[in-house]
């Protein structure tokens, strides 16, 4: 942007900002300061847009917080049958390898 539309664009957002603080309709306003209603709401719109976080802004501004997870240690289970025999096993074998494995132990 140019320095030339810069310097307008902040001389009509210090319209705006003291307009907010007059208490004054924005038609009151324009009139007492001589100034275009249709631009002044141009520039109110832009202004409002300019007010707004952008896409990055709002995802650095999260409301959600990350957290790390501590790495996941497997489970240790251990199955313990009437004649003393303990079989120890992480939680990854499923539940027909379990049946398989109690029924060769019960067997032996």
């Amino acid at each position: 942007m140019s320095d030339a539309r810069q310097e307008k664009r902040a001389r009509w957002f210090t319209h705006v900002n003291q307009w907010k603080s007059s208490g004054l309709t924005q038609s009151v306003y324009c009139k007492e300061q001589n100034i275009s209603h249709v631009k002044f709401h141009y520039y109110i719109k832009l202004f409002k847009k300019s007010q707004q976080p952008t896409k990055l802004q709002k995802k650095q501004h999260s409301s959600f917080v990350q957290i790390a997870q501590p790495p996941i240690k497997p489970i240790m289970c251990s199955l313990t049958f009437l004649n003393g025999t303990t079989l120890n096993f992480s939680d990854e074998i499923d539940s027909q390898q379990l049946k398989r494995l109690a029924t060769v132990v019960q067997s032996c």
